[in-house]
């Protein structure tokens, strides 16, 4: 399910007026007789969703508290949009089990063995793109409370390498 703020594709720490802006241009994309162009793309979200997001944003009170609710959802799935001061890992330093798909490492803290465990799945659902150009998961161990930000590159086709 998409946050508010992917509904209206603004940042975490998003303006006001960076979100009034979004609404609007949200809200004409997703406009069935607004969005005529063939070169521009869906939004593929309902207009109801569009100023659900748009309202709770808006109000300080509603969106400090929906924060606080996405912040708690996402501690609780081991996932996490914001990450500044972590320590940084390549997800090379993994290691990857072929059969079931998976990377795993031990917790640096608490040595937890496959403290740290991805879904190739679960990259693709939680990657953002790096500055880098390459892509960044916020993870958190399983055993403690450590989180990392885990670093990647997208694979090249297995025939190049050859």
């Amino acid at each position: 399910m998409l946050t508010h703020y992917e509904v209206l594709r603004v940042k975490f720490d998003a303006s006001l007026i960076e979100i009034k802006q979004a609404y609007r241009d949200r809200l004409l994309n997703a406009h069935p007789d607004k969005n005529n162009d063939e070169n521009k793309p869906a939004l593929n979200v309902s207009v109801n969703a569009i100023q659900e997001a748009y309202r709770v944003l808006s109000d300080e009170k509603l969106r400090r508290e929906y924060d606080h609710e996405v912040v708690e959802g996402q501690k609780n799935s081991g996932y996490v949009g914001t990450g500044d001061g972590l320590d940084e890992y390549s997800l090379d330093e993994f290691d990857f089990d072929p059969e079931t798909l998976r990377y795993s490492m031990s917790c640096p803290r608490c040595v937890a063995e496959e403290g740290f465990s991805f879904s190739e799945d679960t990259l693709e659902e939680h990657a953002e793109e790096a500055n880098n150009g390459g892509f960044q998961v916020l993870s958190q161990c399983s055993c403690c409370s450590l989180w990392l930000k885990v670093n990647f590159e997208l694979a090249e086709d297995e025939g190049e390498d050859e």
